[in-house]
């Protein structure tokens, strides 16, 4: 199974419309899962195990999930910094333990960490 994480963003999303476009089954996540989307927090390790649980193959996975602040470093509140931690690093490798038993012999990953 093709997997995308954090389809609402705009790279996401466009790899999900090409696929929607070839035909190509994919998995697509967001945060709070909507329409056609997983729900999928990269702040949860819950979640993230949850989500694996449901898994059973994959043979590509997009990572493009992030946070986005609109305030200088020096306005950065310790809260935020652990988000964006939790987002950008430990969630994405946190999703890959639980999922590298699942990874098919021709898997291929793509972090796109913006």
């Amino acid at each position: 199974m093709r997997i995308v994480i954090g389809a609402g963003g705009s790279l996401s999303s466009a790899v999900c419309q090409g696929y929607k476009e070839r035909g190509i089954a994919f998995i697509g996540t967001n945060t709070k899962g909507s329409d056609n989307l997983l729900a999928l927090d990269f702040t949860d390790r819950k979640s993230i195990e949850a989500f694996a649980d449901k898994i059973d193959t994959v043979n590509h996975l997009v990572i493009s999930a992030g946070r986005e602040r609109q305030s200088s470093l020096m306005e950065l509140e310790e809260d935020d910094f652990d988000k964006m931690i939790a987002i950008h690093n430990a969630g994405p490798l946190w999703l890959v333990k639980q999922l590298h038993a699942k990874f098919s012999s021709q898997a291929c990953m793509l972090f796109a960490l913006l």
